[in-house]
């Protein structure tokens, strides 16, 4: 598994701006924003990011990364790993990849994100 680095907290703070407004990033504007020149590895760097903000928060940030291909959907959808990575997590979920992304996205919308930036900092210099 990839460990937390300074580029998770530029991740971060391009998501929170995201979740601030409500919003979605493709994995390639993401990249853009970064300067992280691989949209196609882009899901495995936010795996642990993903996995921390779960830890912390009970939600998985990496909802609004989509691929660019459903940015213009009425409901832009995540990479199949972002799937796998939920099922790791709530093995005994029921609920459709649609209904998994509605939710996880309205939480991560609410969420005050204003000390991700700092958790993992934390976890950084562990």
């Amino acid at each position: 598994m990839t460990t937390l680095n300074s580029l998770h907290i530029d991740i971060a703070k391009v998501l929170m701006q995201c979740a601030k407004e409500n919003k979605t990033i493709t994995y390639g504007e993401l990249c853009k924003e970064v300067g992280y020149n691989s949209p196609r590895t882009m899901g495995a760097v936010l795996d642990p990011l993903t996995k921390l903000t779960y830890k912390e928060y009970g939600v998985f940030i990496s909802v609004l990364v989509v691929r660019s291909e459903t940015q213009n959907d009425n409901l832009p959808m995540p990479s199949e790993g972002f799937f796998e990575m939920y099922h790791e997590f709530a093995p005994s979920s029921s609920l459709s990849n649609e209904e998994i992304v509605q939710i996880q996205r309205e939480l991560t919308y609410k969420q005050n994100w204003s000390k991700l930036p700092d958790l993992i900092r934390a976890e950084i210099s562990e």
